[in-house]
């Protein structure tokens, strides 16, 4: 794991104070927990999973949904070197799960390492114990957006979500629309706007009032607007 910076670790300290006080039953629920309060600070939630790590006499190993947040947390400290020794140790104990491979996916396109992105995708999609979520091919939405590649992101990926049965989320579309727009690829991104505004989607209202005064009117704002978000 990487170096710690030093204007963190006066909270290090205090938070390691309130972990130590916990009881040792309890910590292993509440590790989970803290992994989510830390998220927007990724340095100080990492200092939480090692310590957990360490917990060795306690013999509770770490869950799944501990080292997905672990994974994911890592790619945000842009310490991916981490992150990949989390999920090959989550493979050692077989734990594997689909939130894992997300992570990982997650942390790879945190960090613009979109061929690498890919290549958990690929050995994700051979798993017999565990198959691609909607939120698997959300990230790989974003990283063939981000990388201008329409025909993949449209083809490899979302009609692959349909022919899988996936239930398309909001998330789904925002990604869409966001590649479509890094393309200029008008045309489509209006057909998929109008996708939306008919459709029976629940919770688009961000999605709908971020583009719907775009549509055949001038598009210069939303340009400027996205180059900032991305």
């Amino acid at each position: 794991m990487g170096c710690i910076p030093f204007w963190i670790k006066k909270d290090i300290f205090y938070l390691q104070v309130i972990v130590i006080e916990l009881a040792p039953s309890s910590l292993w629920i509440s590790s989970s927990l803290f992994l989510t309060w830390l998220f927007s600070l990724p340095y100080l939630a990492l200092q939480v999973l090692e310590w957990r790590r360490r917990q060795l006499d306690w013999c509770i190993p770490l869950t799944s949904e501990e080292y997905a947040k672990g994974i994911k947390i890592a790619g945000r400290a842009r310490d991916i070197s981490f992150a990949v020794s989390l999920f090959n140790e989550a493979g050692k104990k077989r734990s594997q799960t689909a939130p894992i491979y997300n992570a990982l996916m997650s942390a790879y396109m945190y960090n613009g390492l979109a061929e690498e992105c890919q290549s958990v995708f690929i050995d994700f999609i051979r798993q017999t114990h565990c198959a691609p979520t909607v939120g698997t091919y959300n990230i790989l939405i974003s990283v063939y957006g981000r990388l201008l590649m329409v025909k993949n992101m449209e083809t490899k990926a979302f009609e692959e979500m349909r022919k899988r049965k996936l239930s398309l989320s909001s998330s789904t579309y925002n990604c869409l629309l966001a590649g479509y727009v890094t393309a200029w690829e008008w045309d489509k991104m209006e057909a998929t706007f109008r996708e939306i505004k008919t459709g029976s989607l629940s919770k688009m209202e961000e999605t709908y009032e971020s583009v719907k005064d775009q549509v055949g009117v001038d598009r210069s704002p939303l340009v400027r607007a996205t180059i900032c978000v991305l």
